[in-house]
């Protein structure tokens, strides 16, 4: 799980791709995220990782003060191609300015 890095340390990102993420507890306040760019994809049929759990991440994200994006679609735990398209994007952006 690459999360608790991301809640421990997020010093060490200034982004950070989660596709697909399972985290089945609520984190602790993470004031370190904010400012830092998150990108969540899911499916919100994903068998693996159910849908409201990923949507209550999402909204922990958010309320740290990340700039989140989400990629979602319709289907399962596969990765599709816009959820591709969207780390691609994250990861060739620009860096944000200093945090």
């Amino acid at each position: 799980m690459a999360y608790p890095p991301i809640i421990a340390r997020p010093d060490l990102f200034d982004r950070v791709g989660l596709l697909h993420p399972l985290i089945p507890w609520t984190p602790d306040p993470a004031p370190g995220l904010k400012g830092r760019q998150v990108l969540i994809t899911a499916g919100s049929n994903d068998p693996i990782c159910p849908w409201p759990l990923t949507e209550r991440l999402a909204d922990w994200v958010a309320a740290q003060g990340a700039d989140l994006t989400t990629a979602y679609h319709d289907g399962g735990h596969e990765v599709r191609h816009e959820e591709l398209a969207a780390l691609a994007e994250l990861l060739r952006g620009p860096a944000p300015a200093a945090l």
